[in-house]
C-alpha cells in the first residue's frame, strides 16, 4: 500500500464473538505541532485518532489507547470468515519518530462477572459490554475508587463507533461525573435488548467535580484511576410491589388506628351530652360584639336597663338624662379595650364576636390556602416535569441530585422510590381533613339535638378553619416535596421547605386562636407574611453572604418585637407614627409612679423568652452563616412553635384544666416519630451544595426491602410525626368540652 507505515492483522470472525480487539499506540517523540496519526480501517469501520493527545490545561498524552467496535454489533453485519484489519501511521514530522503499537484481544470485553477491576487514564479509557440476564427487571452499574481524581460513567445503547471521548462521550446514552462512587440505574428496556456498553473515562482536570475554590488546573501526565465496577441486580418485580403495597399498607393502619379512635370517643360523648345540658353557665351580660345586630342588642339591652333602675323625673324624655345618672359598668363589659386590660382573662372576655362570623374568618385560610396552592403547585410540577424529560432525553445525570445508589426507575421516573415515598403526608392529609370535617360535623349535630344556647358557651371554640388549612398543608408538603424529588437541583430546592412554613405558621396561630379566637392574625396578612419568607429563604440560598443575613436579621428583629407587643397588649398596641411619644410616655409614666413590675407576669415571661430565643438565633446565624440558609430559616419556625406549645401545655397544667390520655398518647406517638426522624434527616444521603460528583460520595444502599433508603424512612417518619403532632393540637383541650368559657383561663 501507498503509506509511509501499514499493517495488516487477520482473524477468523464469527457472529457469537464475545471479544473485542484494543489498539494501543505510543511515541515519545511525536509533538503536538507534529503528531503521529494513526487510522484503522476494517470492512465496515474507518477510525482515527493521533499521537499524543492534548487536553486544555494539561500535558500531552503521548500513549493512547481505543477499543475497535466489535463487527458483530454493527446492525448490517452479515459477513463472516476471515476479517482483516489494516493500520497506518504517517506524520508530517521531517525527522524520523519513533513509536510503539500493540493491538490486543479483549476476552473479557463482555462481562460475566459481578465485580470487574480496571485502570483507567484520560487516554485510555475502558470500554465493556453488558448484556442483562433475561431474569432481571433491572440493574444498577455501580463504580467505586480509592482515588479523588474525576471520571465519568458513561452507559450507552450497543453502536458502532464507540464513543469513547471526552467530546463525544457525554452526548451519548447516559452518563454522569463521579470521584470515589457513583451508580446508573438501568431496565431492561433502557436499551435494545438489554444490551449497552458501559464506558469508563478519567477526566484531565478536576474542575467538574469540584467547586471552584478546589479546582486543580495542571495535571501531569501520569494521572490515573483504579476502579472497581459492580453490576448489582435491582429488585424483582414481586419485591417492587411488596415495597409499595408495604409502604401503603402501613399508613391503611394508622386510618384502623384513628377509626378506632373515633369510634371511643363518639360513644363516650354520647354519654356525656346528659351531663352538658346540667351545666350551669354563667352567662355574661354581652356575649358578641362586631356586628350591626349585636350592637342593637347591646344598645337596646343598656338602655332597657337603665330605664328600668333610674326612673325618670316626670316631664323628662329619656335623652335628657345627665350622664351621671346613668350605670356605666355595662359598656365597661362591651369596650373591648377595656376588657382586654384585666390582669386575668378569660375566654368569655375574648370570644365576644359571633361564633358563625369568627368560623368563616378561619375558612378563609383554607380557601385562600387552595387557591395559592394550585397557582403555585401547577407550575412546579410543570417545571419538574420538563426537567425528568430533558434528563431522561439528554442523559446527563449531573442535572439531579439524586441517591444514585437507591434510586429506582419507574416508568419516566428516575427516582420513583423518592417520590412514592412522599405518599405518607398525602394520605395523612387526607386523614386529618377527614378527622376535622367528622368533628366539625358532630358539634353542629351535637347543639342542635341540646338546643340550649348557653351550651355554646362551653369549652374552647371550634373554629376549624384552620384546621381543615392544617390538613391541606400536609397534603400539599407531600405534593411539593415528591415534586422536589422528580428532580432534586439548585434551582428547585424550594419546593421542599416552602409549605412547611406554611405548616409552622398555622399550627402557631392554631394555638393561639384557642384562647384568643376574637384577635388571631387575619389570612390576608398571614399569607403576605409567608411570601416573604420564601422571598428570604430564596435569597439566602441563591445570594448569601452579609448582603442577605444583615438585612435578614434586621427584618427578624422588627418583626419579633412587633409580635411580641402586639400578643402582649392582646391587639390593643397599633405599629403607626406616634409609637415612639407613647412610648417615651408610657416609661416616664412608669418612672413616675416607680412601677417597674410588669402587669401581666406570665405573659411577660414566655415573650421574652421567646424573644431572646429569636435573638439568640439570628446571633448565630450573622456569626455561622449557615450554607443552607433555607433550613435554618425552618429551624425559626420549629422552634418557635415547639417553644409555644410547650408553654401551652404546661400552662393547661398550671391551671389545673389537665390533659386527658388521648393527647398525652398523640404527644408519646410524635415523640417516638420525631426522634428517629431527624436522625434519619441528619443522615444526609445528597447535597445540592456541592457538585453533583461530590454529592455522589455521600449516597448510600437502600435499607428497607431494597427499596426505601435514609431519606425515604425521613419521609415516612416525619409525615406521621406531623399528624400525630396535629393530633395533639386537635385533641389537647378536649377536657374543658364540659367547662363554661368563663371560666377557663387565657395565657
Amino acid at each position: 500500500m501507498d503509506c509511509p507505515k501499514c499493517f495488516k492483522f487477520t482473524y477468523d470472525f464469527t457472529h457469537d464473538q464475545e471479544w473485542a480487539a484494543q489498539l494501543c499506540v505510543q511515541s515519545e517523540k511525536a509533538s503536538t505541532h507534529y503528531p503521529l496519526f494513526v487510522v484503522v480501517r476494517e470492512s465496515l469501520n474507518v477510525m482515527s485518532f493521533q499521537v499524543p493527545v492534548t487536553f486544555p490545561g494539561t500535558n500531552p498524552y503521548s500513549d493512547v489507547c481505543k477499543t475497535l467496535c466489535p463487527l458483530a454489533n454493527y446492525n448490517d453485519s452479515k459477513v463472516s470468515g476471515q476479517q482483516s484489519i489494516i493500520i497506518e501511521l504517517s506524520t508530517s514530522s521531517e525527522v524520523e519518530i519513533d513509536f510503539k503499537f500493540v493491538l490486543s484481544k479483549l476476552d473479557d470485553f463482555i462481562i460475566t462477572n459481578r465485580t470487574i477491576t480496571v485502570n483507567i487514564t484520560a487516554s485510555k479509557p475502558s470500554i465493556m459490554q453488558y448484556n442483562m440476564e433475561e431474569d432481571l427487571r433491572a440493574v444498577r452499574i455501580e463504580a467505586t475508587s480509592e482515588e479523588d481524581s474525576c471520571m465519568v460513567l458513561a452507559i450507552q445503547g450497543i453502536q458502532c463507533p464507540i464513543y469513547d471521548s471526552v467530546e463525544s462521550v457525554e452526548p451519548q446514552g447516559y452518563y454522569q461525573t463521579l470521584t470515589r462512587q457513583s451508580g446508573i440505574s438501568i431496565t431492561k428496556n433502557t436499551f435494545k435488548s438489554g444490551r449497552q456498553y458501559i464506558v469508563l473515562l478519567l477526566k484531565p482536570t478536576d474542575e467538574t467535580c469540584l467547586e471552584s475554590d478546589e479546582k486543580s488546573t495542571i495535571i501531569s501526565e501520569n494521572r490515573q484511576k483504579t476502579v472497581i465496577i459492580r453490576v448489582v441486580p435491582s429488585i424483582t418485580d414481586a419485591e417492587f410491589y411488596e415495597a409499595i403495597f408495604g409502604a401503603f399498607g402501613f399508613y391503611v393502619l394508622i386510618y384502623i388506628f384513628s377509626f378506632i379512635i373515633c369510634c371511643f370517643l363518639f360513644v363516650r360523648r354520647r354519654r356525656a351530652t346528659p351531663e352538658l345540658e346540667k351545666v350551669d353557665i354563667e352567662n355574661p351580660n354581652i356575649q358578641n360584639y362586631g356586628s350591626s345586630s349585636d350592637s342593637e342588642s347591646v344598645s337596646e339591652r343598656s338602655n332597657a336597663r337603665s330605664l328600668h333602675d333610674f326612673p325618670l323625673p316626670l316631664g323628662h324624655s329619656p335623652v335628657s338624662l345627665d350622664e351621671t345618672d346613668i350605670d356605666k359598668l355595662p359598656d365597661a363589659d362591651i369596650d373591648k379595650n377595656i376588657v382586654r386590660t384585666k390582669t386575668i382573662v378569660f375566654v368569655s372576655d375574648l370570644a365576644r364576636k359571633n361564633d358563625k362570623y369568627l368560623s368563616d374568618r378561619t375558612k378563609v385560610y383554607s380557601w385562600n390556602l387552595l387557591t395559592i396552592a394550585i397557582f403555585y403547585g401547577l407550575p412546579v410540577i410543570q417545571l419538574v416535569y420538563i426537567n425528568q424529560r430533558f434528563v431522561n432525553v439528554t442523559g446527563n445525570q449531573d442535572l439531579c441530585y439524586y441517591n444514585f445508589l437507591c434510586s429506582h426507575q419507574v416508568g419516566l421516573f428516575s427516582d420513583f422510590n423518592h417520590i412514592y415515598s412522599n405518599i405518607g403526608y398525602v394520605m395523612l392529609g387526607i386523614l386529618f381533613l377527614l378527622l376535622v370535617w367528622r368533628r366539625d360535623a358532630l358539634d353542629k349535630s351535637f347543639e342542635m339535638e341540646r338546643k340550649v344556647p348557653q351550651n355554646e358557651l362551653c369549652g374552647i371554640p371550634r373554629h376549624h378553619g384552620l384546621m381543615y388549612a392544617m390538613g391541606w398543608a400536609l397534603i400539599m408538603e407531600g405534593v411539593l416535596s415528591g415534586s422536589y424529588h422528580v428532580c432534586p437541583n439548585k434551582t428547585n430546592f424550594q419546593f421542599d421547605t416552602a409549605f412547611m412554613y406554611v405548616i409552622a405558621t398555622i399550627c402557631m396561630l392554631k394555638l393561639y386562636q384557642s384562647r384568643h379566637p376574637d384577635i388571631a392574625a387575619k389570612s390576608h396578612t398571614t399569607w403576605m407574611v409567608l411570601s416573604v419568607v420564601i422571598i428570604i429563604g430564596f435569597g439566602g440560598v441563591v445570594k448569601g453572604g452579609l448582603f442577605v443575613w444583615i438585612p435578614f436579621v434586621i427584618a427578624h428583629v422588627f418583626v419579633t418585637i412587633v409580635v411580641s407587643a402586639k400578643i402582649y397588649y392582646m391587639g390593643r398596641w397599633k405599629l403607626n407614627c406616634s409609637i415612639c411619644r407613647r412610648i417615651c410616655q408610657s416609661i416616664k409614666m412608669d418612672i413616675g409612679s416607680r412601677s417597674i413590675r410588669p402587669i401581666y407576669l406570665g405573659r411577660f415571661i414566655i415573650l421574652c423568652i421567646a424573644v431572646l430565643l429569636n435573638f439568640s438565633l439570628d446571633i448565630f446565624g450573622i456569626i455561622r452563616q449557615p450554607p443552607n440558609f433555607g433550613a435554618y430559616l425552618l429551624s425559626i419556625f420549629i422552634a418557635n412553635l415547639l417553644m409555644y406549645l410547650i408553654y401551652y401545655s404546661f400552662m393547661k397544667i398550671w391551671h389545673k384544666e389537665g390533659i386527658r390520655w388521648i393527647p398525652i398518647m398523640y404527644m408519646g406517638l410524635s415523640f417516638l416519630c420525631w426522634g428517629p426522624a431527624l436522625y434519619f434527616f441528619l443522615a444526609k444521603n445528597t447535597s445540592w451544595q456541592v457538585t453533583p460528583a461530590e454529592s455522589r460520595e455521600r449516597n448510600k444502599h437502600c435499607i428497607i426491602l431494597n427499596f426505601f433508603d435514609h431519606h425515604d424512612v425521613w419521609h415516612f417518619l416525619s409525615s406521621c410525626a406531623l399528624f400525630f403532632s396535629f393530633m395533639v393540637m386537635f385533641t389537647l383541650d378536649d377536657d374543658l368540652d364540659t367547662t363554661p368559657r368563663s371560666r377557663i383561663v387565657v395565657f
